[in-house]
């Protein structure tokens, strides 16, 4: 016997039943009396892949899909705020690629160092005092671990390169030149989205680093500042919005 059956989803979505393309939903099929496999797929959700049994006419089957926001392949952008070891913007240009990570960045420190005051030995001038901002570019290589539907977790290893851009606020224009410093950190950390909608989501950052070579110059500050000494080494975490397409 063939029988009419009635197939409803939400949201609408393209039908396959025993491999077999019928439309889209809602939609009224005739199929014989038994077991058949059902595909329901729409743009921005996960397939749906049920068994269905035919044994009475007119029999409406409802389906719910469930909607998907990460993708092995997709590319993203996020913008935030950092925190730990010292606060600033960030912004991070990324992609996955079946999964595998690649992100390159960029923090741009707002806080300030305390003064820093150096000595002119030729001539004996008022010390200069400076204060130091980091900016710190990175880039950074992962592997893409769904959990569930809305989270997306990250593990990530990189290196950067973290300037320092020192600026005169006391003392002789001329006196020194001690504006530039640069330390090469390698990193620790991991990236934890969290959908809020297709394509949105927020992004927690938390990374570790450990400082593999320093200049003169950073190395003198870091030296005698402990907060310069931590915009390179230890703990930093930063969250924002990701953009992902």
């Amino acid at each position: 016997d063939i029988f009419p059956v009635s197939i409803h989803s939400k949201p609408k979505a393209t039908i396959q039943i025993d491999g077999e393309s019928k439309g889209t939903t809602p939609c009224s099929v005739s199929v014989p009396v038994g077991e058949h496999k059902l595909v329901l797929k729409a743009k921005g959700y996960y397939d749906l892949k049920r068994t269905f049994k035919v044994y009475e006419p007119n029999k409406v089957y409802s389906y719910r899909m469930k909607q998907r926001f990460y993708y092995p392949t997709s590319f993203y952008f996020n913008a935030g705020y950092h925190a730990l070891g010292y606060s600033g913007l960030t912004g991070n240009l990324g992609a996955c690629l079946k999964n595998f990570n690649f992100e390159i960045g960029v923090k741009y420190g707002l806080s300030k160092s305390e003064t820093i005051y150096w000595n002119n030995l030729e001539d004996f001038t008022i010390p200069d005092g400076y204060q130091y901002t980091p900016i710190h570019s990175t880039l950074k290589f992962g592997y893409a671990l769904t959990l569930g539907n809305r989270l997306r977790l990250i593990p990530q290893v990189g290196a950067g390169i973290l300037a320092l851009n020192g600026k005169r606020v006391e003392g002789n224009a001329n006196a020194v030149n001690v504006d530039k410093g640069y330390c090469i950190p390698l990193s620790a950390g991991m990236r934890l989205d969290i959908a809020l909608a297709p394509h949105i989501a927020i992004t927690l950052n938390p990374d570790y680093l450990i400082p593999v070579h320093t200049n003169e110059l950073y190395s003198m500050v870091s030296d005698v500042s402990s907060k310069i000494m931590s915009y390179g080494s230890g703990l930093g975490a930063s969250a924002g919005f990701s953009f992902i397409f």
